[in-house]
C-alpha cells in the first residue's frame, strides 16, 4: 500500500530522481579529487565574479561553518582566492583562480555531455518540457523553517 502511495507522489519521485543524479555527481566530483559541496561550490561560481562566503552558505543550504571547511579545501586546492570585500571588510569574498576557471568549465562542459541513464526513456522534447517544468518550480521562493 505505501509503495503504491509513494509511487503516485510527484516529490517522492523527484526526490529518487534527485538521489540517482546526486550518485552520478559524486561520481563526477570523486574524479577531480573534489567533495559534492566543492564541485556545487564551483559551480554556482561565475568567472571573474567574487562571491559573498554567506552567498555560498545560502546557496549550499549549510551553516556558515560548513562553508568555511569547503572554501579551504578549495583554496587549499588552489582553485579559488579568499579576500576581505572592498565594501565591507567583515566579508569574506571568494573568486576563482585560473586553475579553478578550468577546472569549473570542464566540469560543466561533463554536466552538459551526462545524461543519466534515468532520463534515457525521454524524448528529446519531453527533457525540454521537463526543464521549463524543473526551473519554473525553482522559481518558488524556499521557505524556511525555524
Amino acid at each position: 500500500m505505501t509503495n503504491d502511495i509513494l509511487q503516485d507522489n510527484l516529490y517522492w519521485n523527484l526526490l529518487q530522481v534527485s538521489m540517482r543524479a546526486k550518485h552520478s555527481l559524486i561520481r563526477l566530483a570523486e574524479q577531480d579529487d573534489l567533495t559534492i559541496m566543492q564541485l556545487y561550490t564551483l559551480c554556482s561560481m561565475e568567472k571573474g565574479q567574487p562571491m559573498s562566503m554567506n552567498s555560498i552558505s545560502c546557496i549550499l543550504s549549510c551553516d556558515a561553518s560548513n562553508v568555511t571547511g569547503i572554501v579551504e579545501r578549495l583554496f587549499t586546492q588552489h582553485l579559488i582566492v579568499r579576500e576581505e570585500s572592498l565594501k565591507d571588510r567583515r566579508l569574506k569574498m571568494i573568486t576563482l583562480t585560473p586553475q579553478g576557471e578550468v577546472l569549473r568549465d570542464k566540469i560543466l562542459a561533463e554536466l552538459q555531455a551526462h545524461e543519466s541513464s534515468t532520463l534515457d526513456s525521454l524524448s528529446q522534447a519531453q527533457k525540454q518540457q521537463l526543464l521549463v517544468l524543473v526551473q519554473t518550480a525553482l522559481q518558488a521562493p524556499v521557505a524556511v523553517k525555524k
